[in-house]
């Protein structure tokens, strides 16, 4: 599923200015939300500014990170080394044994989703709209993740 960027979303609808929610559902605010033509206007400009501004900024963060489809097609050692500097684990062989045993315990998606939050350190709602899903499902995903890991010794 492809999720268009805010400002996308935002500069695509000129009758609206549109916010994401938790929830996923856009909030759309319209011109009869405001006092006048003008009022809107502005605050239109102004969100479409906005967005397009924090789109540019994370957007360098964004094009130096391994994408993660990339990553599940790499063997454990191979995504091990490739962000071994992220794990800050004291030995490598210690690390590789970690997270191919994090790895082994949890679905796909939370260690997707753990991973993307602790060792990328991305926020929920980055990860809930990345994935499609609400922020209370990337959330309870990555608690039931950290339960299981806390429930098994390594």
């Amino acid at each position: 599923m492809l999720v268009n960027s805010d400002y996308m979303t935002n500069k695509t609808d000129t009758e609206a200015i549109v916010c994401r929610s938790a929830t996923g559902k856009d909030v759309r605010l319209t011109q009869a939300d405001f006092e006048s033509e003008e009022e809107f206007r502005k605050w239109k400009d102004w969100s479409d500014a906005d967005y397009k501004e924090s789109e540019r900024r994370d957007r360098a963060y964004s094009d130096r990170r391994l994408s993660l489809s990339a990553a599940y097609f790499m063997s454990d050692r191979e995504l091990n080394e490739c962000l071994s500097g992220e794990l800050k684990a004291t030995k490598q062989q210690t690390r590789d044994d970690l997270v191919t045993h994090i790895r082994s315990l949890l679905t796909d998606t939370q260690f997707s989703r753990l991973w993307r939050r602790f060792a990328c350190g991305r926020e929920l709602a980055d990860i809930a709209g990345e994935d499609g899903v609400s922020v209370a499902a990337v959330y309870n995903s990555i608690k039931r993740a950290a339960k299981r890991i806390r429930a098994t010794k390594y």
